[in-house]
């Protein structure tokens, strides 16, 4: 066991601050570790008598690990990754600071948070500890954020800078500094009469010009959170937490469900939010446990929703790190992990309820973590059982063959009444765990209510099967099952792998009014083309839509093979009826309405008032909504818009030829709605092709690339249309240059004629080389968005600008400077949203 001494020891070398000048105090010591003051006081002399410490004198006098103690390696192993994603840029930042006559001046290069001010510092204490800088060689810090708004450096910094010619100059975020100043920044670089190197960081080092970066011969980019390994972020997070808890001066306790949504949200600024969230986090415990002694919880509910949304981004890479059930209790002075006592499967489940209920959640998040903690444990069981077992004979070896029989036959049963396939595991743990329990190898333990009911409600034939599964059991080995071991066996049921068999397709079903006429229709096309994935769902008058809507819901999760459902059916209403339980199941759910019994009942009525077949025909079609199922439609789809959209459907329309064809103009900027507005056509018709910059890849509809409309002849367009190609000719500007000028009335086309092909060259060459149909859409997208803005029309914001314009922050400034030439012939200034539009366009997000 150490000695209080190299706790002490330990305990500076983890908690003094990081900052240069840092340290801690003796009071700070004494009542984090909870150790008498003088005894801290004697341990702190005599560890600086050693000189393993540092002392700061100074009003508190504070305490920091010894420059003589630190070794080559030490000053940077504190770092968190220096033998993971950080180590090969430790080295090359110790190379800069060892090169022979004098350390290279060094760029470090990363986003906000990734840790470039503390590497700067380690640089600076490893050129002290190597006497490439003196003992007392100051260490100043220029943060050139302090500047933004005048962008000016003054001369009072200025003579900063010549006070440390002796020291390590750092200047941080030097991508807030003007041009000029930079240029100050440069002379000082370039200085024969500075003896040491200096340190710059930035951002982006697109943003420094190449002869500010020629000045750098090491340059450093640092990794993000994101890129990083995740056991690198989690020793983040524990010290993070060690460092709250001393602090607070009281133990902080984290279930594993905190420290899993931690472990996978997304941090923006990288490790500065990372710790602000977690100080957040301990503060608001802090404030509830207020005035109380102890340890103190720390919850899902203290942190923000952003914090709380890691949980849905859950890999399962982490399982070797973390589990949901474990405890980390941080002192400050060490890190415990412990789990409660395991008990029963129900017991764990029903501590996790009561703990998230106490905190707050709302019930939505408390069932949305349970179900995850359910089928993750039960999983967990089920691998644990079969782990051994590989196929029947070695389970023949464990389990007698009487109790194999039964679990077939009940298997059996239940793919015949559930209407579902089971993978030879569920065989093979099912018979592991009945044989545990007949053979008294499993504890008993009752569940809660709320499991019960959960299971009665949403599962309730594959309870009832495990009932019979269960009496069963009682007749032949005289082992009567727990509540509990019934539930267990429905999970088996409900709970297995997505181990789809190969001959796994897509279901069709037929749906409709009266008794026998779905199921008739269903069992002729069954005969005729001997198919097993053809069923029928039968609707009666007396059911209510209520009833209809659970009944077909839980019909279709029953037959549904996970390869998707085609439905046919007569009823109006059970069209929105399976677009909700598509989004409810997220099963592919495709419908086509044929309503024969209502046009059977409306043209017997019509024969009571009419003699003429074609009337009555004729009348029918026209009064009956769905008849008209086939209508045809061609989608036109503009990636950031409808603009460009209804451009393209004026032109179809007009050279297309088309007769009994609908163009419907659609945008991609939100995917989701696309679908849904591409779902609720497909119910009414039939979507011949999608004609745009972007193929969306949905529903298998053929795609047109708008490249082949616009360099096809005009009176080739119909047959394209038809998808009957032919070879495709080089786009023909003229062409689309010269509709163009029909249909905008604000611009001067020649001007546009002369200077967008330059425009759309540099473009090609500034960020990748076009395919035709992007080259061509987006060409008709800046000519719209010219003529909208020469038309004072309001600019339609992008949702989606701040994330474009974040992670192409290079390609938004050089697009700025393409589309100035646009800008300065039309008098037009081209905002953010319509950059975001044009990347959007340029890059196909």
């Amino acid at each position: 066991m150490k000695s209080n001494k190299e706790k002490v020891y330990d305990f500076i070398r983890l908690h003094a601050d990081e900052k240069a000048d840092g340290g801690i105090s003796t009071a700070y010591i004494a009542d984090a570790m909870e150790l008498q003051r003088t005894n801290v006081s004697s341990i702190l002399n005599l560890l600086v008598q050693e000189g393993r410490i540092q002392k700061c004198n100074g009003r508190p006098v504070l305490y920091k690990v010894g420059r003589e103690e630190s070794t080559l390696e030490e000053c940077f192993s504190d770092l968190i990754g220096a033998d993971g994603s950080l180590r090969q840029i430790i080295q090359l930042a110790k190379a800069a600071v060892l090169y022979p006559q004098r350390s290279l001046n060094t760029l470090l290069v990363g986003a906000r948070g990734t840790g470039k001010s503390r590497l700067a510092q380690r640089m600076y204490r490893f050129a002290v500890e190597q006497k490439i800088l003196p003992e007392n060689a100051p260490f100043l810090h220029i943060d050139c954020h302090d500047y933004a708004a005048g962008g000016e450096v003054s001369a009072e910094s200025d003579d900063s800078w010549k006070q440390s010619e002796q020291g390590f100059v750092f200047f941080d975020n030097i991508q807030f500094l003007s041009p000029r100043a930079r240029k100050r920044v440069l002379e000082y670089l370039q200085s024969p009469s500075r003896k040491y190197a200096v340190a710059v960081s930035c951002t982006d080092k697109e943003q420094l010009s190449d002869e500010f970066l020629a000045e750098f011969s090491v340059q450093l980019q640092l990794p993000t959170l994101s890129e990083r390994p995740l056991r690198e972020r989690m020793e983040m997070i524990k010290h993070l937490f060690s460092k709250e808890a001393v602090r607070i001066q009281r133990p902080l306790i984290v279930r594993g469900d905190l420290m899993t949504c931690l472990l996978f949200y997304e941090c923006e600024a990288n490790y500065y939010q990372l710790k602000g969230d977690i100080k957040i986090g301990c503060a608001n415990a802090y404030v509830r446990e207020y005035g109380k002694t102890g340890d103190i919880s720390l919850f899902i509910s203290d942190f923000s929703n952003n914090v709380r949304k890691g949980m849905l981004k859950y890999r399962r890479e982490a399982e070797e790190l973390i589990d949901f059930e474990q405890r980390f209790t941080f002192s400050g002075k060490e890190i415990r992990v412990s789990r409660p006592e395991d008990g029963t499967l129900y017991d764990r489940i029903s501590r996790k309820a009561a703990a998230l209920k106490e905190t707050g959640i709302e019930e939505e998040e408390i069932n949305l973590l349970l179900s995850m903690e359910v089928e993750r444990t039960f999983d967990k069981y089920r691998k644990a059982l079969i782990q051994d077992v590989t196929d029947k004979k070695q389970l023949e070896i464990l389990v007698e063959e009487k109790l194999i029989n039964i679990v077939e036959a009940f298997l059996q049963k239940a793919k015949e009444q559930l209407k579902r396939n089971f993978s030879p595991s569920v065989l093979y743990g099912l018979c592991l765990h009945l044989n545990a329990v007949i053979t008294g190898k499993r504890e008993k333990s009752a569940p809660d209510k709320e499991s019960i009911a959960e299971i009665l409600v949403y599962h309730r034939a594959e309870y009832l099967l495990s009932e019979e599964l269960a009496e069963q059991i009682k007749a032949e080995y005289a082992v009567e099952l727990s509540m509990e071991e019934i539930l267990l066996l429905t999970m088996f049921l409900c709970y297995q792998n997505e181990e789809k068999t190969e001959n796994a397709r897509p279901v069709l079903i037929f749906a409709f009014y009266g008794v026998g006429i779905a199921s008739s229709i269903a069992q002729t096309v069954s005969n005729m083309t001997k198919l097993d994935n053809i069923f029928s769902y039968e609707i009666t008058s007396e059911r209510a839509s209520a009833e209809v809507y659970g009944t077909l819901r839980n019909f279709l999760k029953k037959v549904q093979q996970g390869k998707g459902i085609l439905v046919i059916y007569d009823s109006s209403f059970l069209g929105e009826m399976l677009l909700e339980i598509e989004n409810e199941l997220e099963i592919p759910i495709r419908q086509v309405r044929v309503p024969v019994t209502t046009l059977g009942i409306e043209l017997a009525r019509r024969t009571l008032t009419e003699n003429d077949p074609d009337k009555i025909l004729q009348s029918t079609v026209e009064s009956i909504d769905g008849l008209d199922c086939y209508r045809k439609y061609i989608v036109t789809l503009c990636t950031t818009g409808k603009g460009g959209a209804e451009e393209l459907k004026r032109y179809i329309e007009k050279y297309g030829q088309l007769e009994d064809t609908e163009v419907i103009p659609m945008s991609v900027t939100d995917k989701e709605l696309l679908r849904d507005n591409l779902k609720h056509l497909m119910t009414t018709g039939v979507v011949q092709c999608i004609v745009g910059t972007y193929d969306p890849g949905m529903f298998a509809i053929p795609f047109l690339p708008i490249s082949e409309v616009f360099g096809a002849r005009k009176e080739s367009l119909p047959r394209l249309l038809r998808l009957e190609k032919e070879a495709k000719a080089k786009i023909d500007y003229d062409a689309m240059f010269a509709y163009l000028g029909e249909q905008l009335t604000h611009t001067d086309i020649e001007k546009l004629r002369k200077i967008l092909p330059d425009i759309m060259k540099e473009i090609n060459s500034a960020f990748m080389e076009l395919s035709l149909d992007a080259e061509a859409g987006l060409l008709i997208h800046i000519s719209c968005c010219i003529d909208r803005l020469l038309a004072k029309q309001e600019v339609a914001t992008n949702p989606r600008k701040a994330a474009i314009l974040l992670q192409y922050d290079k390609e938004f400034k050089k697009l700025l400077k393409i589309v100035k030439p646009l800008e300065k012939t039309f008098h037009v200034i081209i905002n953010d949203d319509e950059i975001a539009n044009i990347l959007t366009i340029i890059y196909q997000l």
